[in-house]
């Protein structure tokens, strides 16, 4: 099972830097918040239409009270908190700094898995979660975006990201105690995805403050693709949690996808992202992570 969990944990720091991309490109001219809601809502149609396909409706009606919640607060740590921070931040400092920032989200997961779940490294799972979070910090220490913003503003954006990866480093314990009992992955990621959208359906419908964006559907366009690829990304990161321990997958999703942003941002953002020596040294550290903890 663990060679399928770190497969799954690939895929999706795969998916969720492409996903980036898209969200990048959104929120240049774009509403970060407003695209945070389009992407949720985007990701619930999907797996609506999955779950009528793979006939699981009753599985997801069926579901205990105690998982419901479980997996219903991990959607809106998720998929409401941390991805609307995430996409501020990004506007703000550039996403190959924000993902790393955001990814750091796996030392809460760790520690609490460690703690409350009772799991445990193997020697080379230790070392290869010391590498990939080596290679986080190096992207994070450095240099940011070619950016116009102000110190203050600057270092505000440090701080969304670093209060969303606090917020989001509680969901995959919660996503793991959820599959203890039995539920599927695709059942838990729709319950976390309905409860977040549902969460923005009440801001878009009662919050005034939230407009419509005046460019329209060019605008909306990025958020709609970043929502099909993060949704896949997300349900290849809740069949990693289902397959392998949160110790062991999470520091390895984490890290691939700030090191995949930080490589297409290099190739695809030149004009408005920043990629040094330090984001290579640390394309090395997560790639030997990644090999200790496959062997």
């Amino acid at each position: 099972m663990a060679g399928e969990a770190i497969i799954f944990a690939i895929l999706a720091g795969l998916l969720f830097a492409i996903a980036n991309m898209f969200m990048r490109v959104g929120v240049i001219k774009g509403d970060p918040v407003y695209g945070t809601a389009v992407s949720t809502l985007t990701g619930s149609m999907i797996l609506g239409i999955t779950l009528v396909m793979l006939n699981q409706i009753t599985a997801v009606l069926t579901l205990g009270v105690f998982d419901l919640v479980l997996f219903a607060v991990a959607g809106l740590l998720n998929f409401t908190v941390s991805r609307t921070l995430f996409f501020v931040s990004s506007s703000i400092i550039g996403v190959a700094r924000a993902q790393p920032i955001i990814s750091l989200n796996s030392i809460v997961a760790v520690v609490v898995g460690l703690t409350f779940l009772a799991e445990k490294l193997t020697l080379s799972e230790g070392l290869s979660v010391i590498f990939m979070l080596s290679g986080l910090i190096l992207i994070s220490l450095s240099n940011p975006e070619k950016r116009r913003v102000s110190q203050s503003k600057f270092y505000a954006g440090l701080l969304y990201a670093l209060i969303g990866s606090i917020a989001v480093g509680f969901s995959p314990i919660l996503i793991a105690i959820g599959f203890r009992s039995g539920a599927q992955p695709i059942v838990g990621i729709s319950i976390s995805y309905f409860f977040a959208s549902l969460g923005w359906g009440l801001v878009l419908l009662f919050g005034r403050w939230l407009r419509f964006p005046g460019e329209g559907r060019k605008v909306i366009r990025p958020f709609v693709i970043q929502g099909f690829f993060v949704t896949l990304a997300q349900l290849n990161r809740y069949f990693s949690i289902y397959f392998g321990p949160v110790v062991l997958v999470t520091p390895i999703f984490t890290s691939v996808s700030p090191i995949l942003t930080a490589l297409f941002a290099y190739i695809f953002l030149q004009r408005i992202e920043q990629v040094n020596f330090r984001v290579w040294l640390s394309i090395a550290f997560v790639v030997l992570g990644i090999y200790l903890a496959s062997t």
